[in-house]
């Protein structure tokens, strides 16, 4: 029910998701870089509260009710790419918050639903400097802003405690809340660190290259 056979797809249904474990936690102390390639769709569906207008691309949390989850990624209103990497304190900001009750939540004004699309968004902290945030489009760049140091700091360190990374739900107000994501996807790819402009690139055409082979 989840895979596509004739299209080469894994299908988000609004009710399904991918999970990562990890006992330890997870570290991205030198960074960190998701890359999704595929088409994500404006219907939200499987949202246990429907007031909320979000699609869940991608959540970290600790498997336990009572623990939001520390990193959302999504889209706010089908307007915006949308995340926070923690859930609050005034001086967690960055250059893309447009709130100011919750600075920690970053948008970015770009168009990237209903559309066959590969989304690549990295942070690549700085050394006793603002963490820098970058998004990509098709291995091109599109936007680049910051997040204040303790911002960063605050994220990586709520990581290593929590177990779980989750493609296609994320949690949103309440820890029962879920948001899900709808949609297809062709490759996604997760870095512990944040890649290069080349290396951003390279993996865009070879991907592409390699799912045009599929096509045939």
């Amino acid at each position: 029910n989840y895979i596509d056979s004739e299209n080469k797809t894994f299908k988000f249904n609004g009710n399904n998701y991918i999970e990562i474990y990890s006992k330890r936690g997870f570290d991205f102390s030198n960074g960190f870089t998701i890359e999704f390639f595929g088409n994500i769709s404006k219907q939200i569906n499987g949202v246990t509260n429907p007031n909320i207008p979000f699609i869940g691309l991608l959540g970290l949390w600790s498997g336990e009710y009572k623990n939001q989850c520390k990193m959302r990624l999504g889209n706010g209103n089908n307007r915006y790419m949308l995340y926070s990497l923690n859930d609050g304190g005034a001086e967690n900001k960055g250059s893309w918050s447009t709130m100011k009750d919750t600075p920690w939540n970053q948008y970015y004004e770009i168009d990237f639903l209903d559309k066959e699309k590969y989304i690549t968004i990295e942070f690549e902290p700085k050394k006793d400097e603002r963490t820098i945030q970058k998004i990509y489009m098709d291995g091109n760049f599109v936007a680049e802003g910051w997040l204040e140091e303790c911002y960063w700091n605050s994220f990586i360190n709520m990581a290593k405690n929590l177990n779980y990374i989750e493609l296609g739900r994320v949690t949103m107000v309440s820890p029962s809340n879920w948001c899900y994501m709808k949609g297809s996807c062709y490759a996604t790819r997760i870095y512990n660190r944040a890649l290069s402009s080349e290396e951003i690139l390279l993996n865009y055409n070879k991907t592409k290259l390699y799912r045009e082979t599929l096509e045939k």
